[in-house]
């Protein structure tokens, strides 16, 4: 996608329903994946639905659009994690709109639109305000506990979104490939360890939230569990790599968000027993 591309202008408008494979949608969600990785400045918005007209928006663009025009117009939109893509799954997560003129016309009536371009049907708006590193970590972490309060119906402690959001997607991910990418030994012996072992984390994990933060002791018992099983269930991860049961590629994509929640366990267990508080 280039910044020379022609911008779109009402007498020149998107083809309202453009013909996309499921292959040409893998292939631009790897593409879009990359670019949101720098992105500051813009919401891009790619074809999804074969010939159906909806259009997706991930990532970065997808906070911007959620948190700085769709909650400041009061619009109802749902902003989704990606529970349901084998590959090449969002880290943030995504919303989707039929067709590219509701989009244009919001990010106008939140005054951000500067111009837009397209190119093979994936649109780029560009916005008139840049949105820092720090801002949009901020967003991030602001839609993390939207989730979790959405899944929270009682008062609860010692709450990590960021955490809660990388063992639920994990699990969803886990329980759906156990039982779809292994034969039935493999299933029944490897997959009932992993399946027992993320379901363990995401126990002991709202076990957790309902201490309260006084019990320092039990609340480090339960971190050190934690760490005990999400260390084990990146060795299973990588055995059935190993084994070649699941490609590299598919144990990589797994392992990343299970590494990242091994890190935030270990931060708090740091806390705990430097402060001796959560």
């Amino acid at each position: 996608m280039t910044e020379e591309s022609q911008p779109n202008t009402n007498q020149n408008p998107a083809k309202e329903n453009p013909d996309i494979s499921v292959k040409e949608y893998r292939a631009t969600k790897r593409k879009l994946k990359e670019l949101e990785k720098k992105n500051c400045q813009k919401i891009i918005a790619i074809p999804c639905s074969g010939d159906q007209g909806w259009y997706e928006i991930a990532e970065r663009s997808a906070l911007i659009y959620y948190y700085e025009v769709c909650q400041k117009l009061d619009t109802k939109n749902k902003f989704l994690a990606d529970n349901h893509s084998y590959y090449d799954q969002y880290e943030i997560g995504y919303m989707r709109s039929k067709g590219v003129d509701i989009i244009r016309e919001r990010i106008k009536q939140a005054g951000l639109y500067l111009s837009e371009s397209e190119t093979n049907n994936i649109y780029t708006f560009n916005l008139n305000a840049k949105f820092s590193n720090q801002k949009l970590a901020t967003l991030k972490k602001r839609e993390h506990g939207r989730r979790l309060n959405n899944l929270t119906p009682i008062q609860a402690n010692n709450l990590d979104p960021e955490l809660h959001h990388l063992l639920s997607t994990s699990a969803t991910r886990l329980h759906r490939i156990c039982s779809s990418r292994l034969d039935k030994l493999s299933s029944r012996i490897n997959g009932t360890k992993i399946i027992n072992l993320i379901d363990s984390l995401l126990i002991k994990y709202h076990q957790t939230t309902m201490l309260s933060k006084h019990h320092c002791k039990r609340i480090r018992s339960q971190l050190e569990s934690m760490r005990k099983d999400i260390y084990q269930l990146i060795l299973e991860v990588k055995i059935l790599g190993e084994a070649k049961l699941w490609d590299l590629e598919l144990c990589a994509s797994i392992s990343e968000s299970l590494y990242g929640a091994r890190d935030r366990i270990e931060t708090h267990l740091r806390k705990i027993i430097s402060k001796g508080e959560f």
